[in-house]
Formats: C-alpha cells, sequence, structure tokens
C-alpha cells in the first residue's frame, strides 16, 4: 500500500477533478515535466548544427519522440496526460499498432458504438470527451513529409 501527500493528491485530483476520461497531473508536476522536456530540447538542438538558425531566430523545433507534448492543457485547463501523443506524432508502436490513424479511427469508432449502446447519461458524457479528444488528436496527426 501507498500513504503519503502525492497519493492524497492524486485521489483528490482522480475523484474531484477529473471528470472525464482522462489522467489529471498536479500542475507542479506538470511544470516540472514540461520545463525538463524544454530544458533536454534546447540542450539537443543547441548542439546540433541543422538547428542553429531556427535559435538564433528563436524558434525550437518540434521533437515528438522527445515526449514534448505529453503532458498538456484540456479545455477546462487542467494538466493531463496525452495519451495519444505517439499515435497523435505518427510514432508506430510496432507491438500495439502498425497505423497511427488507423488506430484512432478505431478508438473514434468504438466511441460511436458505445454511445448509441449505453443509456447513462455519465458513461455517454465520457464517450463524447473522449471522441472529442481523439478527433482533435486524428486532425494534429503529424505525418512526415
Amino acid at each position: 500500500m501507498f500513504f503519503g501527500p502525492a497519493v492524497n493528491e492524486a485521489y483528490k485530483l482522480e475523484s474531484k477533478i477529473a471528470i472525464h476520461p482522462c489522467i489529471v497531473i498536479d500542475s507542479y508536476v506538470a511544470e516540472a515535466v514540461i520545463e525538463n522536456i524544454s530544458q533536454t530540447k534546447y540542450e539537443i538542438v543547441a548542439k546540433d548544427p541543422k538547428y542553429i538558425n531556427l535559435l538564433g531566430a528563436h524558434l525550437m523545433p518540434n521533437i515528438p519522440i522527445m515526449e514534448e507534448g505529453v503532458v498538456e492543457q484540456d479545455i477546462d485547463g487542467k494538466y493531463i496526460y496525452n495519451y495519444l501523443h505517439f499515435p497523435e506524432n505518427n510514432i508506430a508502436m510496432p507491438n500495439y499498432y502498425l497505423s497511427c490513424e488507423n488506430f484512432i479511427k478505431e478508438i473514434i469508432n468504438y466511441c460511436y458504438e458505445q454511445i448509441d449502446n449505453n443509456t447513462q447519461y455519465k458513461i455517454i458524457d465520457k464517450y463524447f470527451y473522449l471522441l472529442r479528444f481523439c478527433q482533435t488528436k486524428l486532425q494534429n496527426l503529424q505525418y512526415e513529409v
């Protein structure tokens, strides 16, 4: 068993703050993760000559494999874990799915099925949230050029 302030905070986030199917992250932890990713990315980019012009223009390239975007803010301003980060950035996970687009579309289709087959408003609402979340990730899908 686990005890302590972190477990208490996690329980509070889950039971009182998270209404929809998402993994809410404490803002202190989320901001630390985002800062760490940003700092690590800057250190890597600063050493790579192909990015020097971007740094000079105060631009930073998107590097999804560094898990940038794995923590994001939802529409309510809460920090959440983006569990579709890898498929959204077209990073295939061969042991789980081969096509990122098809993987997200499968979840979308599943949401429609569950919305049609359920009668409880709270459950339907959760599937609508997941449906909108997946549709947004499908629109954001990063394709390699």
